[in-house]
C-alpha cells in the first residue's frame, strides 16, 4: 500500500498485488476513479518497471482525467522515481516524482 498526498490534492491510494503471475495495481485517485494497471518488466532495465493501463472503476469515458502509466525506476537502494502519466481529452501529461529513503 502506497500512499501519496499534497497540500494541493486530497491523498492517493495505491494497492501492489499479484493476479496470478502478474504485478498489478489499483490506483484510487483523487479524481476519483480507480485504475488498474499491469506491470511489464522492461526487458533493458531490471530496476525498472513499466505498469499500464488495463480497465478502471468509477470512469465515465476515456475522455475523463484518468492514471494511464506509471513508470518505476529503482535509481539505487535509497531513491525511487516514479513518472505517472495522466491522461484527459486525449492529451497526456507526466507528473514525476523522486522519492528518497529517510535515514
Amino acid at each position: 500500500m502506497e500512499t501519496l498526498s499534497s497540500d494541493k490534492e486530497d491523498a492517493m491510494i495505491t494497492m501492489y498485488h499479484l493476479n496470478g503471475n502478474d504485478l498489478m495495481m489499483t490506483h484510487y485517485c483523487s479524481v476519483g476513479n480507480h485504475p488498474r494497471m499491469k506491470a511489464n518488466k522492461t526487458p533493458d532495465d531490471i530496476n525498472e518497471l513499466n505498469f499500464k493501463f488495463i480497465d478502471a472503476t468509477n470512469l465515465n469515458n476515456n475522455n475523463d482525467g484518468h492514471m494511464i502509466n506509471l513508470r518505476m525506476k529503482f535509481v539505487d537502494v535509497d531513491h525511487l522515481k516514479m513518472d505517472w502519466t495522466f491522461s484527459k481529452d486525449g492529451k497526456n501529461t507526466v507528473h514525476s516524482f523522486i522519492f528518497e529513503r529517510v535515514k
